[in-house]
């Protein structure tokens, strides 16, 4: 099936999110200082953040992303993707194992430095839907080895059986099998959405320390490959 993006209105977003999507729309040079739509709420426009801005825009269309042009007053989903990276990778607890997998993915993760570096945090943004992802592998998550950076993985495994890899298959309609069918895609999944589907902490400990889950940032969990 082809690959359908949705759109929205620009004004749904956060100021700070209108913003940024219309300093990424200029970068593209076809209309300049649009980011003085909203007064009060300007970027600090340096030469630094136009060329970061410039470089995110030109890797966006590189990787087959749309961009809607400045006074669009809508926005893409290809647009809403690059403001949750950028949410994304201006918190290093959950993104602080990501490996930037393309030139793509290292312009959104220094595009977000320098907004932190003005002042300009983000609103988190919901995680990407696995189907989206499919249709724009620029976005996949590759993960880091935790042994490539010194982090500690769990040697105790209540649910395998000694000296295997190989997890049990989850029976049907258990909370196990529900935490696993959340955590399905790459992306880490908030321990509010698991307690949704009446997944508690604890329970979520007991994955994690059963080698199933893993803790991967502050309240989000990812399964473990």
């Amino acid at each position: 099936m082809p690959f359908r993006s949705q759109t929205r209105a620009l004004s749904s977003l956060s100021l700070k999110e209108r913003q940024v999507v219309l300093a990424l729309r200029s970068a593209l040079g076809r209309e300049a200082n649009l980011c003085a739509f909203e007064p009060g709420a300007q970027l600090a426009f340096s030469e630094t953040v136009r060329a970061t801005f410039a470089r995110l825009a030109t890797e966006a269309l590189d990787h087959g992303l749309v961009l809607f042009g400045p006074g669009s007053p809508f926005v893409i989903e290809d647009e809403l993707a690059i403001l949750s990276r950028l949410a994304q990778f201006q918190r290093p607890a959950v993104s602080m194992r990501w490996k930037c997998a393309n030139p793509l993915q290292a312009s959104l993760k220094e595009c977000a430095f320098v907004l932190i570096a003005a002042g300009w945090r983000l609103p988190v943004r919901p995680p990407l839907k696995p189907a989206y992802v499919m249709g724009r592998d620029c976005f996949r998550i590759v993960w880091e080895d935790p042994r490539e950076i010194g982090l500690a993985q769990p040697n105790n495994d209540p649910v395998a059986k000694p000296g295997s890899q190989e997890q049990p298959e989850a029976a049907p309609g258990t909370l196990k099998a529900r935490a696993v069918e959340l955590a399905r895609g790459d992306e880490p999944v908030a321990a509010a959405m698991f307690r949704q589907h009446g997944i508690s902490a604890q329970f979520l400990q007991r994955l994690c320390l059963a080698g199933i889950l893993e803790k991967v940032g502050r309240g989000y969990y990812r399964r473990r490959y």
